[in-house]
């Protein structure tokens, strides 16, 4: 025969409705409820086991003590968003004939454009010219690789 549970004691979930409907808006907390229980039963439930049990046997729920004060929201701003494509971007001169890279040979201050296609295989290849203010590509690349989009508020 299997090990009963606690929930199988005589008169535990009559008592259990009488304590949680007790007093309306000022009846007992969860834990209070498990306290007694506890005590009057001798048993060891946990509030989330009287919780759980509440909600199965289909106990109206309580409203919830934590006040929340509303804050009025901020009106959202609208903002409008254009890609500009007649902004001209200063033209920069194409690398020399490079000599590319593989990964072994990049660091930082090093181009990491790749070279090639993506259906290419392996060894890629990479640009490997001098980079400036920390970028990861050459001035060409990055100007080659940029999207200018100006945001209108």
């Amino acid at each position: 025969m299997p090990p009963r549970g606690p929930w199988h004691t005589a008169g535990l979930n009559e008592r259990m409705r009488e304590l949680y409907e007790r007093g309306g808006m000022a009846s007992l907390s969860m834990s209070a409820i498990a306290g007694k229980l506890n005590r009057e039963f001798k048993l060891e439930l946990t509030r989330n086991a009287v919780i759980g049990r509440c909600h199965r046997l289909g106990l109206v729920g309580r409203p919830s003590p934590i006040r929340i004060k509303e804050v009025p929201m901020p009106k959202p701003v609208r903002v409008r968003v254009r890609r500009v494509a007649d902004v001209p971007i200063a033209p920069v001169e194409p690398p020399a004939p490079l000599t590319p890279v593989t990964i072994y040979h990049l660091r930082p201050g090093v181009c990491t454009w790749p070279l090639g296609k993506i259906e290419d295989q392996p060894p890629y290849y990479y640009c490997g010219l001098p980079t400036e203010n920390e970028r990861s590509w050459c001035p060409h690349h990055w100007a080659k690789g940029r999207v200018t989009v100006r945001v209108l508020i």
